[in-house]
């Protein structure tokens, strides 16, 4: 009689006894086994079961790789029994059994099991920007650590696409354990990330546990994308769950931002002290840095105006507005590095806040120097979502008269008819 026996409890090893069972096979939970599998092998061995040497057991897979959960991994373990089983004692078969079930030892198949751990479940992989050619954006893998995690002891690796580069500094990793505390971050710790492969592989340490089951968010910042479009994948494993799982995710042509317009407070070439209100919508989206981490990861928007044009290196002249959200994406008199001015006419700033795909910015800056020529110009806004230059324009008029002096032929009150 042949009987289907589900996969994923392991082998128990017992004492000596007894284990009669039943001649028609009805009650197999009077069995103490039943064995772990993943898929059939078409040669039958006997495993020699201890207590019941009439058990054979068909197609275990040789080597490692992932082990099913209970009721996968195909067609099943074949048990059959005699109609008059042998009982003998439980021994060494059991512990023989064991390894061949781990992959410590074979028969069968080559095809790669894990006998603990496997593989990560669900995994999720979210980008702040999908453009090629992106710099300095954020990838975010949330997946469920089937094995659980050991904080500042287990490892994330992502293997991704050439042409990707991850940063290799250490405060650009972040983890939450979303079953046990999804509003708490903490930054990866002890050993650098170790980059290789050109920058598309990286290996960084989780600073959260996580039991086994439970959800786990890792954020990794700082990241330049791929300089062409099209679909790709990227393999993504744990030091706990070894077996790489692959998660597909396609890059878009290089994106730029859209309804880009210019507005001064003053039109004159070469006025000082001028304001210019700065107005976009983002295409992907910038800086998902969690805010109370008081850690930016360089995600910028350029401006850059015509030669002559002279903008404050002073962070406390800028501020973003998120007219979308409501929330300022930038502070006044912000952190140091917010602003970086090359040769004066342009100039690089980060967002501190959120900045999701299809927001509307607002960018203000004040103490700007005005070119020096009249005519027409056009200032030129990108970011590194979105790093195709688009142009707002904008004119310039002549200076107005400088220094004006006035003479009067009679200064006495009351005078008429004087010039």
């Amino acid at each position: 009689m042949m009987t289907e026996v589900g996969c994923g409890v392991f082998v128990p090893r017992r004492r000596r006894k007894k284990y009669p069972v039943e001649k028609d096979n009805s009650d197999l939970t009077r069995i103490p086994a039943v064995l772990h599998c993943a898929g059939m092998a078409k040669t039958e061995r006997n495993f020699g079961y201890d207590g019941h040497a009439g058990y054979r057991v068909t197609g275990a897979r040789r080597g490692v790789g992932p082990m099913p959960a209970p009721g996968e991994g195909g067609p099943g373990l074949t048990v059959r029994t005699r109609a008059k089983p042998r009982v003998r004692s439980v021994g060494l078969a059991v512990f023989t059994v064991a390894l061949l079930i781990g992959g410590l030892l074979s028969v069968g198949s080559s095809t790669p099991v894990y006998a603990v751990g496997g593989s990560v479940g669900s995994p999720i992989l979210t980008l702040d920007s999908y453009s090629a050619t992106a710099t300095n954006t954020a990838y975010y893998f949330q997946f469920v650590a089937t094995s659980g995690l050991t904080a500042n002891t287990s490892t994330v690796t992502v293997d991704a696409p050439a042409g990707t580069v991850f940063s290799s500094r250490v405060d650009q990793y972040y983890f939450v354990n979303l079953t046990t505390a999804p509003s708490t971050t903490c930054v990866s710790s002890g050993a650098l990330p170790v980059v290789s492969n050109g920058g598309r592989t990286v290996t960084f340490t989780s600073c959260v546990g996580a039991a086994p089951g439970q959800s786990i968010l890792a954020a990794a910042y700082n990241i330049d994308n791929p300089s062409t479009a099209g679909a790709r994948t990227l393999d993504l494993f744990t030091s706990d769950d070894s077996m790489a799982v692959t998660i597909p995710y396609t890059l878009v042509a290089p994106t730029s931002v859209t309804g880009q317009n210019v507005l001064m407070s003053s039109g004159l070439a070469a006025a000082t002290n001028a304001t210019y209100t700065v107005n976009l919508v983002a295409s992907q989206g910038l800086n998902d840095l969690p805010p109370w981490l008081g850690v930016t990861f360089d995600p910028f928007i350029t401006l850059s105006a015509p030669s002559g044009t002279v903008f404050p290196g002073d962070p406390c002249k800028y501020t973003i507005t998120d007219t979308t959200s409501g929330a300022p994406a930038g502070n006044a008199c912000a952190p140091a590095g917010l602003v970086a001015v090359t040769g004066g006419n342009v100039v690089k700033l980060s967002p501190l806040q959120l900045v999701n795909a299809n927001d509307a910015i607002k960018l203000v800056v004040t103490g700007v120097t005005n070119a020096p020529t009249s005519g027409s110009k056009t200032l030129s806004i990108s970011t590194s979502a979105d790093p195709v230059a688009v142009a707002a324009s904008y004119t310039l008029t002549g200076s107005s008269i400088g220094s004006p002096v006035v003479f009067l032929d009679s200064t006495s009150a009351g005078a008429t008819r004087t010039v």
